[in-house]
């Protein structure tokens, strides 16, 4: 099995509000100041983030479970459809799973009808935004999804406005590449947040990019975002599956990944520390990753250079989390670990967020 999907961290707290069940980011905003008074919104935000994280949770495993579960038919003939979109050559089951394993989570119109949970997934570049319907006057009641939309990053971050590739805004960008990947993620969850802001009310639609013109929105993200999952898909497989006529050293990768991380779950750190590109602050970081999470990791990223390799990491148990692994040609056969860096999309975002205020 490419995807081995793992219990996932009971609750994160990020911005003064509990992501119940599933790591992510969203935007350090009290309740108090959406408005309303504290105890309505609260409750409401309770009541959403509880049952997007259950769907996130049962999704991971069995995705059809978690449409029984928490969503209205309406919503299950949608993703029924976007099945056929989004995975026209996969198993569903496999892509959401590694979908929903390691996408970060954003909330919008929290005060409206019809709040959004946004599900981006990095490694792919794409969104899934999930309306959910809750009826304040039956405050026990739980919270339903009733409608879905998958975008392309590039759709929202530049407004609809062309060109919309099919490789993801980390891979295409200049920088360094676990840079990269936590730049494009804080910059999608906030082209998420411009366009749907927590306090907005109103219908969530009426606010994306060329939200009059249905047609185009999806020719071209119905077009774009299965290019964008498979290209994701195929490289999880070269993590974890040998292929006819692979390159030779992801074979050794596949091994030294699996015994640093195996060691570092025993304890056994010291191996991947000895990266002699490794930041101070990278070593300070690995030294705080609990035995657990290291046990958990998983290869979910690999890019091929002319004389090493950067593999990338990550944990259904904290999907805020990736490991970068630059791995370098040594003499003789095998490769050796050159640098680790640790990624956290929390941490750039609030960095970003903080640059922008």
């Amino acid at each position: 099995m490419l995807w081995k999907p793992l219990p996932i961290v009971p609750a994160v707290l990020v911005g003064g509000i509990c992501l119940m069940g599933f790591p992510g980011i969203l935007r350090a905003q009290s309740p108090d100041s959406a408005g309303g008074g504290a105890s309505a919104p609260r409750s409401r935000q309770a009541r959403l983030l509880e049952a997007a994280a259950g769907f996130r949770e049962l999704a991971v495993s069995d995705h059809r479970a978690a449409l029984e579960r928490y969503a209205a038919p309406t919503a299950t003939d949608k993703l029924a459809r976007l099945d056929t979109v989004m995975w026209p050559a996969s198993p569903p089951r496999l892509g959401w799973s590694f979908f929903m394993s390691t996408a970060i989570g954003s909330v919008g119109a929290l005060r409206s009808a019809a709040p959004v949970v946004a599900f981006y997934h990095p490694w792919s570049d794409v969104y899934l935004l999930t309306e959910w319907e809750l009826d304040d006057a039956a405050q026990a009641d739980e919270a339903r999804l009733v409608a879905a939309e998958v975008l392309m990053g590039d759709w929202l971050r530049h407004d609809g406005t062309p060109p919309f590739s099919p490789v993801p805004a980390w891979v295409r960008s200049p920088l360094f590449k676990p840079a990269a990947l936590a730049m494009t993620a804080a910059e999608s969850v906030m082209a998420f947040e411009a366009a749907v802001p927590v306090a907005a009310t109103g219908a969530w639609r009426s606010r994306l990019p060329r939200a009059g013109d249905s047609k185009p929105l999806e020719e071209y993200n119905h077009a774009g975002v299965p290019l964008l999952l498979a290209a994701s898909l195929h490289n999880l497989s070269i993590c974890h599956s040998p292929g006819d006529g692979e390159d030779p050293r992801l074979g050794s990768a596949r091994r030294l990944v699996a015994d640093l991380t195996g060691g570092a779950a025993r304890g056994e750190l010291q191996p991947l520390l000895q990266g002699r590109g490794t930041l101070p602050e990278a070593a300070q970081a690995l030294r705080h990753i609990p035995r657990e999470v290291f046990a958990s990791l998983q290869p979910v990223s690999v890019i091929l250079g002319p004389d090493d390799l950067l593999v990338f990491l990550t944990s259904p148990r904290q999907a805020d989390l990736v490991l970068s692994l630059v791995l370098e040609s040594k003499k003789g056969p095998g490769l050796a670990l050159a640098r680790v860096d640790v990624v956290s999309y929390g941490q750039t975002y609030r960095q970003l967020l903080a640059a922008n205020e």
